[in-house]
């Protein structure tokens, strides 16, 4: 399958991943806080990913999704029953 991602599909796939892995770096500071080794840098690094990962997929936000081909029988269906 010969799919490509544009700039934007990516650009917000990236931020996605960044918001991710600041969670992931959250939940380890609270693993970790729980087990008395506390590390200040674990909540830092998470809030900064998180906060990168926000800016990110604000700056190449998706405006508009391709319209769903699912369902398109029912669809049809039920506007002809509105028609009439």
């Amino acid at each position: 399958m010969d799919y490509i991602l544009t700039t934007m599909e990516l650009g917000y796939r990236t931020g996605s991943f960044f918001i991710l892995l600041g969670l992931v770096l959250i939940l380890l500071f609270v693993i970790a806080d729980t087990a008395k080794i506390i590390d200040v840098r674990l909540l830092i690094g998470g809030a900064l990913l998180i906060a990168v990962g926000i800016f990110i997929r604000r700056r190449y936000a998706i405006s508009e999704r391709p319209r769903s081909e699912r369902f398109r029988v029912l669809r049809r269906i039920f506007r002809k029953k509105e028609k009439k």
